[in-house]
């Protein structure tokens, strides 16, 4: 009689325990008990800092600075809306001098009546004497 051949299929459990019992190594040689201490530590200075009254104070410094710092961008907000309502009719009646003064000037005309800028009705150009031999005229009243 002959003897039945069973087919064989790969075990891929054995590959998946190897797997698992080297992550179970691996975690037994890391030092848990250090670690969980550690965190403890940690969240426990954490609550302490966060609990002092230090910060207590500072979170409401900080509230009262953006309360302030609102009103002031508000308080800009409006200053802003004001000269900006302002400084469209500024410009029109720049626009409008600016022209009207345009008009009136006559080319190579100064704004003083024909007189050099600075000078009197009264005074007149005269040779002032000096040791200096130059030919600079000054002005000396008359």
């Amino acid at each position: 009689m002959a003897v039945p051949e069973l087919p064989t299929v790969p075990d891929h459990h054995r590959g998946v325990t190897a797997k698992l019992e080297k992550i179970a190594d691996s975690l037994a040689t890391l030092p848990l008990d250090e670690l969980a201490r550690s965190m403890i530590s940690t969240i426990d200075e954490a609550r302490r800092i966060l609990k002092s009254p230090e910060v207590a104070r500072s979170l409401k410094s900080l509230d009262v600075a953006l309360a302030e710092s609102r009103d002031l961008v508000r308080h800009a907000d409006e200053l802003v809306t004001n000269v900006n309502a302002q400084v469209g009719p500024l410009g029109s009646d720049a626009r409008a001098t600016l022209k009207s003064v345009s008009g009136r000037a006559r080319p190579g005309a100064s704004a003083g009546g024909g007189r050099p800028v600075g000078s009197s009705p009264r005074s007149t150009p005269t040779r002032i004497p000096c040791s200096r031999p130059c030919k600079r005229l000054r002005t000396r009243p008359a």
